[in-house]
Formats: C-alpha cells, structure tokens, sequence
C-alpha cells in the first residue's frame, strides 16, 4: 500500500484492469491497459515514488512472439513508460522489484534458447532501459 492506495490488477478476457484503491475500500482510479487477448497474468508492485509497476507476458501486436511487457504508473494510475523486453516464445515472468538505488528487476523463464524454460531475468534503470 503506498499512500493510503493499493493496486490490484484483474484480468479480462481482453486486457490487463489496474485499480486503485484507498484505504477505505473505495475504488479512486481505474485504468484498462491491453490490446487485445494476448496478455498473461501480471505481476504489480507499489514503487517508491508513490506509483506502481506491473509486469506480464504479452504478445500483443508481435506476430506470434511473446515478451514481457512492463508498464510504469505513476499514483493516479497514468502510464509514465511502458516497454517491452525480449522477442521470445513462451515467456513467462514470475517475480518483480524495486531495487536501491533506483530501478527494477524482473525474472521468469522462456524457451527461447531452447526446448526445455531457461531462466529470464531483465535489470531495468528508473526510465526502463536495460542496464
């Protein structure tokens, strides 16, 4: 929770629903992020700067490939950046944070270096390049 907001993230048969929700249980912002139905269960965390970051597979607008997809929010919901990482089939991101000194770390697995899932994980700055 980060001022007196949490986000919850649903899932649609169409896209990704990002809620802010205050303390008091009210609904206080609403946004729908997506394409079409192509984005896998997303993974959201509260960030320092009193926004949120959510991450998910997606292969939305790629012809048949599938990234992650990481959206920045800033409190009230609004995309401050969005971006996608890697070019990979059967992408699967499990796990997200916030790390010191600003940035983000996201990991989760892919077949993209082979037939069995190997291990996936992107360092991105405060903007969302990759370090």
């Amino acid at each position: 929770m980060r001022n007196g907001v949490a986000a919850l993230l649903l899932i649609s048969l169409a896209a990704v629903i990002a809620l802010g929700v205050p303390a008091e249980c009210q609904e206080s912002w609403a946004r729908l992020q997506g394409i079409d139905n192509s984005e896998g269960a997303p993974i959201m965390i509260g960030t320092s700067d009193g926004g949120f970051m959510y991450v998910c597979s997606s292969s939305s607008g790629c012809d048949g490939c599938c990234g992650a997809w990481c959206v920045k929010l800033d409190g009230s919901g609004a995309i401050t950046w969005q971006k996608r990482y890697g070019n990979y089939q059967h992408t699967h991101v499990h796990a997200l944070c916030e790390v010191s000194g600003g940035g983000y770390v996201f990991a989760g697995e892919s077949d993209a270096f082979g037939s069995s899932p190997d291990i996936i994980v992107f360092k991105l700055d405060a903007s969302g390049s990759l370090v």
